[in-house]
C-alpha cells in the first residue's frame, strides 16, 4: 500500500517547523532581568473614623389627657451638629418599631423656636392625635437631624401616655440624649 504524497509532505513540513522552534528555544539568549519588581517594599497605613451626627437633645416632654390630646417636646440642637433647624424632622406613631425603620404614622406637628436659651418646642395637637390616641395607650415621637451631605442623626425618642380617667399623663425619654 502506498501512502499519498501530499500526506507525506505535510508531515515533513510539520516536523521541520518543530525542529526550527526547538532550535530557536535552545539557542536564543534567555530573557534579560530588569529592575522592575512585582512587589514594593514600602507600605502605607491609615486610620479612618466615621463622623458621628449627634441627635437632638430632648430637654423635656409632656402629654395631655384623653380630652386634651397633645404632646409637647422641648429640645435643643447639639453644638456643631452639622444641621440647622430646617433640617430637623419629627415623626410619630403608635409603636417604636415604626419610628426605628423611618415609617412614622404622623409627620410634622408644629415646631417653634428657638427661645432665648436655644430651646425649640415641637407640639402635636389634639387634631393630629385624636384618631391615634382615641383609646389611650402610648404614642412615640422621634426627632432627628439631617446634615447637608445627607447623613441622619440617631433618633431621640419620647414615649407619651395620655392620662386615662383622672390618672396623670406620662412622658418619658426612650432613646437619645
Amino acid at each position: 500500500m502506498k501512502l499519498p504524497v501530499a500526506r507525506f509532505r505535510s508531515g515533513r513540513l510539520v516536523a521541520g517547523l518543530l525542529f526550527v522552534l526547538v532550535a530557536l528555544a535552545l539557542f536564543l539568549p534567555a530573557p534579560q532581568e530588569t529592575e522592575a519588581s512585582w512587589t514594593d517594599s514600602e507600605s502605607v497605613a491609615a486610620r479612618f473614623t466615621a463622623a458621628v451626627v449627634p441627635a437632638p437633645v430632648i430637654q423635656s416632654c409632656s402629654a395631655g389627657s384623653l380630652l386634651n390630646k397633645s404632646i409637647t417636646v422641648k429640645w435643643t440642637m447639639p453644638p456643631s451638629s452639622g444641621y440647622g433647624p430646617s433640617q430637623v424632622s419629627t415623626s410619630g406613631g403608635k409603636d417604636l418599631l415604626s419610628l426605628g425603620i423611618g415609617v412614622g404614622l404622623l409627620a410634622g406637628g408644629s415646631t417653634s423656636g428657638p427661645d432665648g436659651t436655644g430651646v425649640y418646642t415641637t407640639q402635636y395637637s389634639q387634631g393630629l392625635l385624636s384618631g391615634l390616641l382615641g383609646l389611650g395607650g402610648p404614642f412615640y415621637l422621634g426627632i432627628y437631624g439631617t446634615t447637608a451631605s445627607g447623613w441622619d442623626s440617631p433618633l431621640s425618642v419620647v414615649k407619651a401616655t395620655p392620662a386615662l380617667l383622672g390618672l396623670t399623663s406620662k412622658c418619658e425619654l426612650v432613646s437619645g440624649s
